[in-house]
C-alpha cells in the first residue's frame, strides 16, 4: 500500500465527517412529564387497592345518600334521622368552628375543626370540607396502610389487608365528618418518610406525627412506631452523626404539638387539662383500672345477652389476638415489629382505660398489623376471604344506613 492511497482515505474520510450533520441537541425532558409517568405506574402497581378504595367509597356514599333522600320525600320526622354528611361527630366539630373551644368541647382535638373553619371561610359548608378531606385522606391513608405492610407480610396479603380495610363494616367513618381518615394519612405518611432515613425525610415525619396528635388522643401514640424506626437505622448505621439531630426533632414535635393545644386551651378556658376534663361529661374516666372493669362489665352484659358488648368483646379479643400474631410472625426488622406491636397495644387499652368497652371495632380500624395479619389469614383460609368479601359490605351498608336512620329523639 502506497503512502498516497492511505492519506487519500483519510481526506475522504475527513470529508464524509464534514458533510454529516450535525447532532441536534435533544430537548430536556419535562419534570411534569417524568412526575406524570411515575403517578401512572405507582397507581397501576397498587391498582387493587385504589380499586377497593372507589368501589367501597361508592357503595358507603350511595347508601348513604339514598338512606338520607328517602327520609326526606317520605317526610319522615326530622328527630329520627340526620343527614349522612353530618354524622354523630359533625355537630360536635361545628360547635368548636362556630362558638371556640369551651369546657365542653374541649375533647374534640383542632385539625379537623381547622380544615372546617377553612372551607367555611372561602364559602365552603363545613360538612362537605369534612367529607372531601376525610375521603382524600382514606385514598391516600389506604395505599400508604398496604405499601408500608408489605414490609411485615408481603404485597398479597398487604393489598387484601387493605382491601379489607376498606371494605370494613366501621369504615363508613373515614368518609363523614370524623377523624379516622385523617389520623390514618397522618400515620402513613409520617412511617413512609422516617423510613426514607433521610434528615429531611425525617423532620417531615416529624410534622406529620405532630399533626396526627392534634387530630385525636392515639395520635401521639405514634411516636412509639417513630421510635422504633429510629432505634433500627441507628442499630444499622443509617443514622450517624449530625443526622440522628432529625429523628430526635421529630419526636420532640410531638409533645410541643400537644403542649401547644393544651396551652391553648388554658388561655381560652382556663383548663389546661380541658380536653381531659371534657370526657367527664360522658362518664369516661381513665384509670389503670379500667381495662379490667372494661372486661369485665363486657362480659356481663354479653353473658345477659347484649349482642353489642358481644360484638365489642370479639373485637377486642381478635385484635389483641391479630398483634400476637404480628408480633411472633412479621417478616419485618424487629424493632419495626416491636413498635407497631406496642403501638396497636396502646391504642387497644387508651379507650379501654376509661373502663368501658365501647366502638372497639371502630378503633382498630386504626391498628394497622390488625389488618394486615387478617389479610395473611385471608390467604390462608380461601372460605374466610370469600366470606368477608361477601360479608362485610353487607354489614357496612347496614351501619351506613342507621347512621342516617338511627336516631332517635
Amino acid at each position: 500500500m502506497t503512502p498516497g492511497g492511505e492519506s487519500a482515505r483519510s481526506l475522504a474520510a475527513e470529508a464524509q465527517l464534514a458533510s454529516a450533520p450535525a447532532p441536534q441537541p435533544q430537548p430536556a425532558p419535562d419534570p411534569g412529564s417524568r412526575i406524570g409517568a411515575r403517578l401512572r405506574a405507582h397507581v397501576a402497581e397498587w391498582k387493587p387497592v385504589y380499586l377497593a378504595f372507589a368501589l367501597s367509597r361508592v357503595l358507603v356514599l350511595v347508601v348513604g345518600f339514598g338512606a338520607e333522600l328517602f327520609q326526606r320525600v317520605s317526610g319522615a320526622d326530622p328527630s329520627t334521622w340526620r343527614p349522612f354528611a353530618h354524622a354523630e361527630t359533625y355537630p360536635h366539630y361545628l360547635d368548636v368552628v362556630t362558638h371556640g373551644y369551651n369546657l365542653q368541647n374541649a375533647y374534640d382535638y383542632p385539625l379537623l375543626p381547622a380544615f372546617m373553619a377553612g372551607g367555611q371561610a372561602i364559602g365552603i359548608p363545613g360538612a362537605l370540607t369534612a367529607m372531601v378531606v376525610s375521603n382524600l385522606c382514606f385514598a391516600l391513608g389506604l395505599v400508604g396502610f398496604a405499601i408500608i405492610g408489605e414490609r411485615f407480610v408481603g404485597r398479597p396479603d398487604a393489598v387484601r389487608g387493605a382491601i379489607y380495610l376498606a371494605i370494613a363494616p366501621f369504615a363508613y367513618w373515614f368518609s363523614i365528618a370524623s377523624t379516622e381518615a385523617l389520623l390514618l394519612a397522618c400515620v402513613a405518611g409520617s412511617v413512609l418518610l422516617a423510613l426514607r432515613g433521610t434528615s429531611r425525610s425525617w423532620l417531615g415525619a416529624g410534622g406529620l406525627a405532630a399533626a396526627a396528635a392534634l387530630t385525636r388522643p392515639p395520635g401521639a401514640l405514634l411516636g412509639i412506631v417513630l421510635l422504633a424506626i429510629a432505634v433500627d437505622q441507628l442499630m444499622t448505621g443509617r443514622l450517624r452523626g449530625r443526622r440522628i439531630l432529625a429523628p430526635l426533632a421529630a419526636g420532640v414535635m410531638i409533645p410541643a404539638a400537644l403542649a401547644g393545644f393544651f396551652l391553648y386551651l388554658k388561655g381560652r378556658t382556663g383548663d389546661a387539662l380541658a380536653a381531659v376534663h371534657a370526657q367527664d361529661q360522658f362518664n369516661r374516666h381513665v384509670s389503670a383500672r379500667g381495662p379490667i372493669d372494661a372486661f369485665s362489665s363486657a362480659l356481663s352484659s354479653a353473658a345477659g345477652g347484649s349482642p353489642g358488648q358481644a360484638v365489642e368483646l370479639v373485637a377486642t379479643i381478635a385484635s389483641a389476638a391479630a398483634l400476637a400474631w404480628f408480633l411472633a410472625s412479621a417478616a419485618g426488622r424487629r424493632w419495626e415489629v416491636r413498635g407497631w406491636t406496642l403501638f396497636g397495644i396502646a391504642s387497644l387499652l387508651l379507650p379501654l382505660a376509661t373502663g368501658v368497652m365501647w366502638q372497639m371495632p371502630r378503633f382498630a380500624l386504626l391498628i394497622p398489623p390488625v389488618f394486615w395479619m387478617l389479610g395473611a389469614l385471608g390467604a390462608r383460609r380461601v372460605w374466610l376471604h370469600r366470606a368477608i368479601l361477601v360479608l362485610f359490605p353487607i354489614a357496612l351498608a347496614v351501619k351506613v344506613a342507621t347512621a342516617v336512620v338511627g336516631v332517635h329523639g
